[in-house]
């Protein structure tokens, strides 16, 4: 089978859908009945003069499904939700979380407002959907009206490169000067991560 798979995330700085679009790609090109056709916005976008918002939008909803159609693949995957008019095959979307469409921090600008309703609307025409777990599962199914057939929960595993630690790290810690409790925090200063709360309840 030749899967098209969405890649414009690997050109962005990493986040967690880029790494999960770099493990996922990596884990179907270790299959010997797959072939990963990477489907790329053009190295210069005809639109740039929109605004990388702008161009970001028109790739997801409607030319990476132009661009799939100079392809040869039985199925296209889209990493997040996005499913662009025009796609010649059927498309499995990953929908990570539904958290823009229940927190209202993330709707109070126009264009996001559009951006969001044209998600909501084209990502009822995926062929299928991936959910990270159940509870993912249930809020696609509830607040996208995504029939539960067509949702399929695929937990996400650590990559390869992840594991346990040969030896502790407090001495290393110690090393480097660090010597009191500390908060290790990986994740961004989204305004979904709360960091304030971690802070508080750290310093309790």
């Amino acid at each position: 089978m030749r899967i098209g798979l969405e890649s414009s995330f690997a050109t962005r700085p990493t986040t967690g859908i880029g790494a999960y679009l770099s493990g996922l790609g990596e884990a179907l090109r270790r299959r010997s009945d797959v072939e990963i056709v990477p489907i790329n916005p053009p190295a210069r976008a005809m639109i740039s003069r929109l605004g990388e918002r702008a161009n970001r939008f028109t790739w997801e909803a409607l030319r990476s499904g132009l661009a799939a159609r100079g392809e040869e693949i039985d199925l296209l995957h889209v990493p997040l939700m996005a499913v662009p008019i025009g796609s010649p095959v059927p498309v499995v979307a990953t929908v990570h979380d539904v958290i823009p469409y229940v927190l209202p921090e993330y709707r109070r600008s126009r264009a996001m407002q559009v951006n969001l309703a044209v998600s909501k609307a084209r990502i009822r025409h995926a062929a299928a959907v991936i959910a990270p777990s159940q509870h993912a599962a249930l809020d696609i199914e509830n607040v996208l009206g995504i029939p539960a057939e067509r949702i399929f929960v695929t937990p996400e595993a650590v990559g390869d490169q992840y594991r346990p630690a040969e030896s502790s790290g407090s001495g290393r810690l110690h090393a480097l000067g660090v010597k009191q409790p500390y908060i290790f925090n990986i994740g961004g200063f989204d305004v979904r991560k709360n960091l304030p709360m971690l802070v508080e309840a750290f310093a309790d």
